[in-house]
């Protein structure tokens, strides 16, 4: 049975060789990697080392053995590699950890050949319980990998498994079916692949505009056509539609994903081999991928995070996976408590009509939920990753009122409440974030979204989603090409918080009080910190859609924003406490599927949506 198949480098996917291989190789052939004679060919990688400590730890994995396919006279060593690291919470922003040092300790592992025409199989002796495992493989004369998997004869008690594909879309025709069609013909169609007829597709359409012809698969594809009420009501729609009015052939997990994600789906094939390994003390637990960035696809955002009251601290967030000890040591375990839902596979068995994620519209919905069942544990590993969009400039003002809101809500529901002093100092730390970058109305957007949640549950229930997300929508920046605004794109500046270590934390102020020395706009990319650096305006450009848009320093809005913050200061002294209590016994009534089907417009019994005709 093979549990984890070696990966190349793709040019539709990825091609960033060091995620796949390390040492001396060619890897430009797609489908094969070649190695010189006397070089030396490492799988120490991100994507082709095998994690099995945790292999060891979760599943009921107990041989294993690497299958190649090769040419050429070649010689193999394998290797245990421990990682671990020291990391620090960095001084201005607590959402990510600065990591001071990372170790690495590595031992040889004994194995035995078993040859074949064509290739063969290594087998590994007494299996490590922590850590990695690679290969490092020696040419003796030219020669050249095409294909290679890690199997086990432990098939005695492996489990059915089927899946089931949550999107959620809002007129995103060309990245959902790029995606759609990768999971069919790849997966769900393709009978040389586990998951081969073990899965289906639910998809909901926020923007009606998905036509039935959009797809050619009649049996796997399910359009559900929804009200725009954000990725928390699209999620949670799949979610009803394929667990809980599902009445024929039952779903083990459903697998939650971002409509406009890259991933390669033998990623989706080791997810898969896992879940159908788990020990049964681990069949509750999510199994979460990371998030790396479609830009910079070597550059990983997140392994997991942790949230508590207004800290979010993404785990790993800014390593360089191309690194050697970056991925032993992100295989450590960490205190994660829920995973983005970009990918995220949820047991259906933890799924009830009594709680269901909340109706969040969009940022924090995952956060919440995943949080409530990180009591069945969170299952992370190096390989099960995928890629995303990634920038902090290209946020949207209205995703900062779901931030304010959300988070608010959220603390009041669970037990990760924080103290009013903290939410009066979060407030005071977001004012000055946006009025230091002169982003005077991403500001005003969060002071709404504050303002949203101590006018209390009883107000949010009054609230058309739709209506409301169409005014927030309005106070967004408005995109438009350099040109027309005259401005001349000879430099790009892309500064990050860890170029300024040391004084991050007086930055914001530092530079709004410098005097105004340049005429030019500061051009900022999607990564850049924002700050005008003696410049009176900047000019936020999209590297990938090729627009922009200006800021410019403002005082009369820079008294106003401040004006608000007092205001708002002052309900928070007087309401918190009192709004804390309203949303905490609303929550139960948000969670339910009563709830839902009146707030989604559904009846109270529905049958399974139909297939694409």
């Amino acid at each position: 049975m093979v549990v984890q198949k070696i990966l190349f480098p793709k040019k539709d996917i990825c091609k960033e060789d060091k995620l796949y291989f390390r040492g001396d190789y060619d890897a430009s052939h797609e489908g094969e990697v070649r190695i010189r004679a006397k070089e030396t060919l490492s799988f120490e990688t991100y994507f082709n080392s095998f994690s099995v400590g945790k292999w060891m730890r979760y599943t009921k994995l107990k041989s294993l053995c690497l299958h190649l396919k090769f040419s050429g006279d070649i010689r193999i060593k394998a290797v245990n590699a421990v990682g671990d690291k020291k990391e620090s919470v960095h001084m201005a922003r607590d959402t990510y950890a600065k990591v001071e040092s990372m170790s690495r300790q590595e031992y040889e592992i004994p194995t035995s050949l078993s040859e074949e025409k064509g290739g063969g199989r290594i087998y590994f002796g007494r299996l490590p319980k922590e850590g990695i495992l690679y290969v490092e493989i020696t040419a003796m004369t030219d020669a050249v990998i095409t294909y290679g998997a890690y199997e086990t004869e432990d098939e005695e008690d492996v489990r059915d498994v089927r899946l089931s594909f949550n999107i959620c879309t809002f007129r995103r025709e060309e990245a959902l079916k790029k995606n759609v069609d990768k999971l069919i013909s790849e997966l769900i169609e393709n009978p040389s692949s586990p998951v081969y007829r073990h899965g289906e597709v639910y998809i909901s359409d926020n923007g009606n505009t998905l036509s039935p012809q959009l797809f050619d698969y009649r049996e796997s594809v399910h359009i559900i056509p929804n009200k725009n009420v954000g990725g928390a009501g699209g999620f949670t729609r799949t979610i009803i539609e394929s667990v809980l009015y599902r009445k024929k052939d039952p779903f083990t997990y459903v697998v939650l994903m971002d409509d406009d994600i890259e991933f390669d789906p033998a990623v989706i094939e080791r997810a898969y081999s896992l879940m159908t390994m788990l020990e049964p003390e681990y069949r509750d637990a999510n199994i979460c991928g990371a998030m790396l960035e479609l830009e910079r696809p070597y550059m990983q955002f997140e392994n997991g995070a942790f949230w508590r009251g207004v800290t979010i601290k993404s785990f790993n967030h800014g390593w360089d996976l191309r690194e050697q000890k970056a991925v032993s040591a992100n295989e450590a375990e960490n205190a994660v408590n829920y995973g983005g839902w970009w990918f995220c596979c949820i047991p259906t068995s933890v799924i009830n009509e009594n709680d269901l994620p909340l109706p969040l519209f969009i940022h924090y919905d995952d956060i919440e939920y995943g949080r409530r069942l990180s009591p069945n544990g969170i299952i992370l590993m190096n390989g099960i990753g995928v890629w995303h969009p990634y920038g902090d400039n290209k946020q949207p003002n209205s995703m900062n009122y779901y931030d304010e809101r959300n988070i608010m809500i959220t603390m009041a529901i669970s037990d990760a409440s924080c103290t009013k002093a903290k939410m009066i100092d979060h407030l005071a730390r977001i004012t000055t974030r946006d009025v230091m970058r002169y982003r005077y109305e991403a500001a005003e957007v969060s002071f709404l979204g504050i303002e949203a949640f101590l006018d209390g549950p009883e107000k949010f229930m009054e609230l058309d989603p739709v209506e409301n997300h169409k005014k927030l929508m309005e106070m967004n920046y408005k995109w438009m090409d350099p040109g027309d605004l005259g401005v001349e794109m000879d430099e790009i500046h892309s500064r990050r918080y860890e170029d300024y270590p040391a004084i991050v934390p007086y930055m914001e102020i530092l530079c709004w009080l410098l005097p105004v020395l340049k005429r030019k706009p500061r051009v900022i990319d999607e990564a850049d910190i924002g700050y005008g650096f003696l410049s009176g305006r900047t000019f936020f450009y999209d590297t990938s859609r090729k627009k922009g848009y200006m800021l410019k320093r403002d005082i009369k809005k820079t008294i106003h924003s401040f004006k608000r913050f007092f205001a708002i200061k002052k309900r928070l002294d007087e309401e918190f406490e009192d709004a804390l209590y309203e949303w905490s016994r609303y929550g139960d009534t948000l969670r339910k599927l009563d709830f839902w089907e009146e707030y989604l417009g559904l009846k109270s019994k529905a049958p399974d949506p139909a297939p694409v005709p």
